[in-house]
Formats: C-alpha cells, structure tokens, sequence
C-alpha cells in the first residue's frame, strides 16, 4: 500500500486536471481505479475487475462527459485515496459505493436517452 499511498499519489490525482479532452478523462479515470485496484496487492480481484472493464468498454460514450460529473469524480477520487491512506476502509468504501452509483444513475439515463432517439 505505501507506494500507491505515497509514491504514486500525486501523480495519480494531479492526472484529474480540470477542463480536459474526453479521451484524457476516460484515461485519467482509468489509471486511478487500476492504481487502486493494484494497491489491493489482490491477483484475482485486479483480473475479475479487468475483465469486468472490458465489458464495459463496449458501451460508447463516458459518464464523465455528464454536465459536473468530471468535477465531481475528481473530488470523490481524491476523497477515496485519502481515506486509504488513512487507513479508513468503511470511509473509502462509503465514498466509492456513491462514486459507482452515481455513476450507474448516470449511464442509465445515458442509455434511456439513447432508446429515446431511437424510435
């Protein structure tokens, strides 16, 4: 845990520059949930969550593009590695279910929308 704590830590939160291209949100966004998903020291939960993630890949399109959702994922991350380092599981856990939920709220709206114009 100490090298993604201290180590990685800046480099990681000052990739969430505001007012970015699309492409360097979704690549900023990436490089912190696998920085912490390897901080887990887990193999088989780095695999499942990789996997996972290329899944969600086939989905066009990024949360963040969502009016305020890039500001706010950038306040919620550093919220998350902040209570890592901590120690503060419950705390990064709290923080990280709200994170996964607003975004889910998100691309579902995001899918509704595209249904809609569909028709």
């Amino acid at each position: 845990m100490t090298s993604f704590c201290c180590a990685g830590r800046w480099k990681i939160v000052t990739a969430f520059r505001p007012r970015t291209a699309p492409a360097r949100m979704v690549e900023a966004n990436q490089n912190f949930h696998q920085a912490v998903w390897r901080a887990s020291h887990n193999e088989s939960l780095v695999d499942l969550l990789g996997r996972l993630n290329l899944h969600l890949a086939r989905y066009p399109g990024t949360t963040l593009g969502s009016p305020g959702r890039w500001e706010a994922a950038r306040v919620e991350h550093r919220q998350i590695l902040e209570a890592i380092e901590r120690r503060d599981g419950d705390e990064a856990h709290r923080i990280a279910m709200a994170h996964f939920r607003e975004a889910r709220d998100i691309r579902l709206a995001l899918f509704a929308r595209e249904a809609s114009f569909s028709r």
